[in-house]
């Protein structure tokens, strides 16, 4: 299939896949027949999404895409963006969100902040060497394009690209800026990242202090694996006084929180048996 360039908020391109579906036979039909066929078709795939019957619903959903109906490429977008009864793509879910926004006036008003929010999904796959056609380096200024305009998701991914070096030149002050920001709303991750840049002290000071402070953080923003490494600082007694009554109960919160954490508590375990470790 040729492939197509869709264009950023910048006026960059950025190549990306286009929709496949096939065109709708509706030569013959009157205007308010071809709206009829589109509302029957879009009230059944409302109901086959909300039922989960994803099969369904994309068929539907392509139908009227093809037909040209804005509300069906964003909804099927969403399906693509979120892999609903499909693998995700976040490539193909940009197409069609911009294809929704069409002109502006005849587009679907939700288009533009699902294209924000696809761009940051391509971009993300994109320093992870995971996006087809888009370079570390066009994924990383997609995600400072949209770490601009606030998102929690594009900060964390921008501070995450300047950690790994992805994109952009390894910067952990600039790793830490933008994991602080997105931590500021609520977005756990970040926190839970910018801890462990402060708890391994090679990109920036080491600072346990502000290591625990954000990965407590993180745990109260529901990022559990956060729970694990406050469970290990407080069985270490690093940055905190070694307490094992508060260890035990992080590794219960993680294992709550679906994060193994056996092993943990088999060690602390022993280690309270053999008298290494007060109770």
């Amino acid at each position: 299939m040729k492939k197509r360039k869709t264009t950023s908020m910048t006026g960059r391109k950025w190549p990306l896949a286009a929709l496949g579906a096939t065109a709708l036979l509706l030569s013959g039909c009157s205007t308010s027949e071809m709206a009829d066929m589109g509302f029957a078709d879009m009230d059944t795939a409302r109901q086959a999404y909300k039922d989960e019957d994803w099969d369904t619903a994309r068929r539907h959903y392509e139908r009227l895409a093809a037909a040209g109906f804005p509300r069906a490429k964003l909804e099927l977008g969403k399906m693509h963006l979120y892999g609903k009864g499909m693998e995700k793509d976040p490539q193909k879910a940009l197409a069609l969100f911009e294809e929704a926004e069409g002109n502006g006036e005849s587009g679907d008003r939700r288009a533009p902040t699902y294209i924000r929010r696809a761009q940051t999904y391509v971009g993300a796959d994109a320093i992870r060497g995971e996006a087809e056609e888009v370079s570390p380096e066009e994924g990383f200024a997609m995600l400072v394009e949209n770490a601009e305009g606030g998102s929690d998701r594009a900060l964390f991914e921008v501070g995450y690209a300047y950690e790994k070096g992805r994109g952009t030149q390894v910067s952990g002050y600039k790793a830490a800026e933008y994991y602080r920001k997105a931590g500021e709303t609520g977005y756990g991750r970040a926190d839970y990242h910018l801890a462990r840049l402060y708890e391994k002290g090679e990109l920036v000071p080491q600072n346990m202090v502000l290591a625990v402070r954000h990965y407590r953080s993180a745990a109260k923003n529901d990022y559990p694996r956060a729970y694990l490494n406050l469970g290990r600082l407080y069985e270490k007694g690093v940055g905190v006084p070694q307490n094992a009554s508060r260890a035990r109960y992080y590794y219960h919160e993680a294992q709550s929180n679906d994060i193994s954490a056996d092993d943990d508590i088999e060690r602390l375990r022993n280690k309270i048996a053999s008298g290494r470790l007060a109770s």
